[in-house]
């Protein structure tokens, strides 16, 4: 009776440490899993973060020219007789002379604050990059030739309005702006658009600066 005692103790004895044991692993597996989780949550969320500043402008916050590139295309119409997008390009006129005379931080604060307004005026109209120095672009998916120019001179004289910081400078700055409406017949790809875009800038800055121009025909 006593060794058949011993036995049964010896045997609760193993199944207490083995429900021990099995309890610790299973704990160790579950905090295993809990760590992998949140490492993975974490490098997914770092990812994210990684793609989205690959993306954004660090100096404005807008979209910077890659993303604007991904976009222009996006809104490249599959047919001819599909609603055509507008694409404007604005360039802040003699921004070097900002740069020189007040400092480039002063310069900086000008571009903020130039940024910050044609986001606010061209709303859920279209998207604003900054796609260089001091040029930025605006893509409207859906505005006809006229409502986009009235949206280039609502930005041009909204710039030409900027209350500027004291420290950038007397006067006020402003903006030259080309305006395309992408024409599937002639422009084959986003480069095309911009080379119209482009040109109706340099006639715009050719004529006096301060003034939106649309590209012509023969863009």
């Amino acid at each position: 009776a006593r060794a058949e005692a011993r036995q049964r103790e010896e045997a609760r004895r193993r199944d207490v440490l083995v429900g021990r044991v099995t309890g610790g692993a299973l704990a160790g597996l579950l905090l295993v899993a809990v760590l992998l989780f949140l490492l993975l949550r974490a490098q997914r969320r770092h990812a994210a973060e990684l793609r989205l500043q690959a993306l954004r402008d660090p100096l404005t916050g807008i979209d910077n020219r890659r993303a604007f590139l991904q976009h222009a295309g996006s809104l490249l119409p599959p047919r001819a007789e599909a609603p055509s997008p507008v694409l404007m390009l604005i360039d802040v006129d003699h921004f070097k002379r900002i740069n020189d005379t007040a400092g480039h931080p002063q310069g900086d604060r000008v571009l903020v604050l130039v940024s910050a307004f044609l986001c606010e005026a061209v709303g859920d109209q279209g998207r604003v990059s900054r796609i260089g120095g001091e040029e930025f672009a605006v893509l409207c998916p859906r505005l006809e030739g006229d409502a986009a120019m009235r949206l280039a001179e609502t930005l041009r004289t909204g710039v030409a309005s900027l209350p500027l910081p004291a420290q950038a400078g007397p006067g006020s700055v402003t903006a030259s702006i080309g305006v395309a409406v992408f024409d599937a017949l002639r422009h084959r790809d986003v480069d095309d658009w911009m080379r119209a875009a482009d040109a109706a800038l340099y006639a715009a800055k050719s004529s006096g600066r301060d003034r939106a121009v649309a590209a012509t025909t023969t863009d």
